[in-house]
C-alpha cells in the first residue's frame, strides 16, 4: 500500500492504494473514531482487487471538513474520490459508522457500485450498549470543548468502550486493538467525531433503502450491541437486493477480531453477486442479482466463528451448520 491524498473542498484527504493495479477495485471505509488501519488485516485477504483505504476527513491523517461531518457530506467525499480515481466501478465495503457512509453512498450516487458490503453497520440504536454508547457521546457533545476532547481522548473511556464490544477471547488481538484506538483518537478531530455521530443519530437512513440497488451484502455478529441482528434484520427488509449473514459469537469487531472469515464471506459474495455494468443486457423479468422474491424465503444465514473464539452461547440464534 503507498500513501497518496486528493484536495476536496480545501481539505486534504489521505488514502492508501494498493501498489499492483486490477481490474476490481474495492474502497474500504473505516468506523468512528478509527482510521484506515483498522482494516489492513481485511484488505490483505482480498483477492486481485485494489485497494484503496482512505482515512475520513476529521480522522487519521486526513483534515477535518470545512462544513458539517454528515454521512452526506462522507458520502460526497468517496464520490469525490471515486473522481479523482478514475474509477469506473468499485465495490464499497463499510464497517460501522462507515458502512453507514456506504450506505448513504449507495442511495446518493451508487450507480458506479458493483457490490456494497456494510460490516456491523449502524442503523439503529438498539439495547443497552447502544443506548450506552449514545449517552458517551450526547455527554461529549453537551460538553464545553476542552472538557469533550479531554472525554473522547480518555484512555480509561475508550478501555471501557472497547471492553463492552470485545468478543476475542485473543489477549494479544484486545492489546492491538486497544493500542490503534489510542492512537486514532490522539489525533481524531473532536468535531468530526461529535457532527458525524450526531448525523449518524438522526439521519433518516431507511429513506435510502429504497434508492439502493447493487448487490449488497449485511454482515453483523450474533453477540453485536450496537449493530444488533435485530436492526440488521429490520435493514435487510428494507434493501430489497440484499443478504444477510449473522457470524456466530462474533461481535461488532469482526473486520478485526475475524478479518480472515469476514474476507472469505465477502469473496464468495463478490464472486456471485457483481452487479452488472450499465447498459448490460439481462434476461427479461430476471431479479436484480440477490434479491430476494419475500423476505422471508431465505433465512439468516449464520457462520461460525474460527476455533479460536470462545464458546459463548446466544439464545435464539440458529447453531452453525455442521463444518464435517
Amino acid at each position: 500500500m503507498r500513501r497518496e491524498s486528493f484536495v476536496f473542498q480545501g481539505t486534504r484527504v489521505a488514502y492508501w492504494r494498493s501498489v499492483e493495479q486490477h481490474d476490481n477495485a474495492a474502497m474500504l471505509l473505516h468506523g468512528l473514531g478509527g482510521d484506515h488501519a483498522g482494516l489492513l488485516d481485511l484488505a490483505a485477504g482480498l483477492p486481485a482487487t485494489t485497494i484503496v483505504a482512505p482515512d475520513l476527513p476529521g480522522f487519521g491523517s486526513s483534515g477535518p471538513l470545512s462544513g458539517p461531518h454528515t454521512l452526506e457530506a462522507y458520502a460526497a467525499v468517496v464520490e469525490g474520490l471515486r473522481r479523482h480515481l478514475g474509477l469506473a466501478r468499485f465495490t464499497l465495503l463499510g464497517h460501522s459508522l462507515g458502512g453507514s457512509i456506504a450506505f448513504v453512498y449507495a442511495g446518493l450516487y451508487g450507480r458506479a457500485l458493483d457490490a456494497l458490503g456494510l460490516l456491523n453497520p449502524m442503523f439503529v440504536v438498539d439495547g443497552p450498549t447502544a443506548r450506552m454508547a449514545k449517552l458517551y457521546y450526547d455527554l461529549s457533545t453537551w460538553l464545553p470543548g476542552p472538557l469533550g476532547r479531554l472525554l473522547l481522548n480518555s484512555r480509561p473511556m475508550i478501555y471501557m468502550s472497547d471492553r463492552a464490544i470485545f468478543t476475542t477471547a485473543n489477549s494479544a488481538l484486545r492489546r492491538r486493538i486497544l493500542q490503534m484506538d489510542y492512537a486514532s483518537a490522539k489525533v481524531a478531530s473532536p468535531r468530526a467525531i461529535r457532527e458525524s455521530y450526531l448525523s449518524l443519530r438522526d439521519a433518516p437512513l431507511d429513506g435510502y433503502a429504497a434508492r439502493v440497488t447493487a448487490p449488497t451484502l449485511l454482515l453483523t455478529g450474533a453477540l453485536d450491541r450496537l449493530a444488533t441482528p435485530r436492526a440488521m434484520r429490520l435493514l435487510h427488509q428494507l434493501v430489497p437486493a440484499s443478504r444477510l449473514e449473522i457470524v456466530e459469537h462474533g461481535g461488532h469487531l469482526l473486520p478485526l477480531e475475524e478479518p480472515d472469515l469476514v474476507t472469505d464471506m465477502i469473496t464468495a459474495f463478490l464472486a456471485e453477486r457483481r452487479a452488472p455494468a450499465p447498459g448490460d443486457r439481462q434476461t427479461p423479468g430476471a431479479r436484480v442479482p440477490g434479491a430476494r422474491r419475500a423476505v422471508d424465503d431465505d433465512p439468516d444465514v449464520v457462520r461460525p466463528t474460527s476455533p479460536g473464539m470462545p464458546p459463548l452461547a446466544q439464545p435464539g440464534v440458529r447453531p452453525a451448520p455442521s463444518q464435517g
